[in-house]
């Protein structure tokens, strides 16, 4: 009986200095991004571009579609294009822009979009590098 006492205590005590020998390390606070200045907590989600004249984008969009035999996800490849000489105040048109050989349809306000049609159901392949 007395072996098994020391023993139980000798089993409490190890795992007593395993339990508070250990620190458990405090995840570092995120970087909270600037922006918007003033006294605002709040940053500002309006990009500001100081040297840009273009802004593109080619994206792999996955849409899902509801079909008799259930929902069916379908990869669709989009761009957009835009173009400015007053940092983005108002956009300019340059005429036919295109991506990986799918001209880009310009908007009223000069901006490019290029969307998936009946022609071309998925849109730009974008599987190239």
């Amino acid at each position: 009986m007395k072996h098994s006492l020391s023993f139980a205590a000798s089993v409490l005590c190890v795992a007593a200095l395993l339990l508070t020998g250990c620190k458990k390390e405090e995840p570092a606070a995120p970087d909270t991004p600037g922006g918007g200045g003033g006294s605002s907590s709040t940053p500002s989600t309006t990009p500001v571009y100081s040297d840009a004249d273009a802004v593109l984008a080619a994206v792999r969009v996955t849409s899902t579609q509801s079909t008799p035999i259930g929902p069916v996800d379908v990869l669709l490849g989009v761009a957009s294009a835009s173009f400015s000489t007053d940092q983005f105040a108002t956009f300019a048109n340059v005429g036919s822009v295109s991506c990986n050989n799918e001209t880009l349809t310009r908007q009223g306000n000069n901006t490019y979009v290029f969307q998936p049609g009946a022609t071309n159901p998925t849109g730009i392949d974008l599987t190239s590098s």
